[in-house]
């Protein structure tokens, strides 16, 4: 969908229910996960003027249970999946790019060809099912799993770097969102960066606000029915458009819907003595 509304296309591809789905850092095509085990990596170049749309890749090296996350990292084409079964894949898009029109240098343009896809590396935590993830920069991939918490996994040291514990008594966490914020080789802001906050969300309704400096939770909100946080994503408008006055301006602003039909949100913001909520 377009903003004003307008549905540029209508993809049918996967057999079963689509639960997750990532843009590439450049912009140049998006993935799908689905419970039918596989990701579906779609050219958003094309969307608009092919009458018949398809995906250009599948990715279903990662069998056994659903694909509950996908995530980009590292580049402009590499994709993280996890998986019900507790595992989750790092690889890279395979693409052959055209020379931009009257570029010099060689230059290169949008992608040409999806050649396929090319295995970096695997995980297994162990800790149950992969539940979500979230990029924390382009080397550090965050993930939440069934038993084991919020983790941070440094791909380029391949192992966990740090992890934040989260109390049976909140429920089980099952959601997450990063502080937005550009980084090198991608100076745009993104929903996922290597920041400061990050939010969590579980199914008895608790959002908890991170202060990943010390790894400590800073504030602690619950939906107002206390039901289950059923999906969260950043709040990227303008602070006058969130209620925020303009000399608190918000890092993190967080929305977070339970099943139960009504939104709640919460926000934190940097002051001058590091962190004032």
């Amino acid at each position: 969908w377009r903003p004003r509304g307008v549905l540029l296309g209508h993809l049918m591809e996967h057999r079963k229910a689509v639960t997750q789905m990532a843009v590439a850092y450049s912009g140049d095509f998006f993935v799908s996960a689905s419970a039918d085990e596989t990701v579906k990596v779609w050219d958003l170049r094309r969307l608009e003027r092919d009458v018949a749309f398809h995906s250009q890749l599948t990715y279903a090296a990662q069998p056994g249970g659903r694909i509950t996350s996908v995530a980009a990292v590292e580049d402009d084409a590499s994709v993280a999946s996890a998986s019900a079964t507790g595992s989750i894949h790092v690889w890279r898009v395979d693409v052959a790019r055209r020379r931009a029109a009257g570029s010099a240098g060689g230059a290169s343009g949008g992608p040409e060809k999806y050649h396929g896809v090319i295995g970096l590396r695997q995980l297994d935590p162990g800790s149950g099912a992969v539940l979500d993830m979230c990029s924390w920069g382009p080397n550090v991939l965050l993930y939440i799993t069934q038993h084991g918490g919020v983790h941070a996994w440094d791909l380029r040291v391949k192992q966990d770097v740090w992890r934040l514990p989260c109390p049976p008594s909140m429920g089980l966490t099952e959601h997450l969102i990063c502080e937005p914020c550009g980084f090198p080789g991608n100076p745009v802001v993104v929903p996922g960066g290597g920041g400061t906050w990050l939010m969590t969300g579980g199914s008895k309704g608790h959002c908890r606000l991170w202060d990943v400096r010390f790894q400590l939770p800073a504030s602690t909100w619950q939906h107002p029915t206390g039901a289950s946080i059923n999906a969260m994503a950043p709040a990227l408008a303008p602070a006058s458009r969130l209620g925020l006055s303009h000399d608190s301006l918000a890092d993190l602003a967080g929305v977070g819907a339970g099943i139960g039909g009504s939104i709640g949100g919460g926000s934190a913001s940097s002051g001058a003595g590091g962190g004032a909520l």
